[in-house]
């Protein structure tokens, strides 16, 4: 495919996702212009991002706010050949 065309079929679809799902096969219908192939193809991505909303049950944050902290110190510990000898951080996007 090429990139112009992949771009344009990117743009469509995140439009297509942020439109109510009753007013997608109008407005694909005018936006597509009679180029079936790229209804299609973005038809098809459409029912993949429908799947995957159900992808997370529950926030990341709400999990993590249910998380006691650990009171138990690892520094001391040895794993394998390596000794723990203070903590870097704690949190963040790992």
């Amino acid at each position: 495919m090429e990139a112009q065309r992949h771009q344009r079929m990117m743009r469509i679809l995140g439009e297509a996702i942020e439109r109510e799902p009753a007013q997608r096969d109008a407005w694909l219908t005018e936006v597509c212009a009679g180029d079936n192939a790229l209804r299609k193809e973005v038809e098809r991505l459409l029912a993949h991002q429908k799947n995957a909303t159900s992808f997370l049950e529950e926030s990341p944050l709400a999990a993590a706010m249910r998380i006691e902290p650990d009171d138990e110190t690892v520094i001391g510990r040895r794993i394998g050949p390596y000794e723990i000898v203070r903590e870097l951080g704690r949190g963040g996007m790992g």
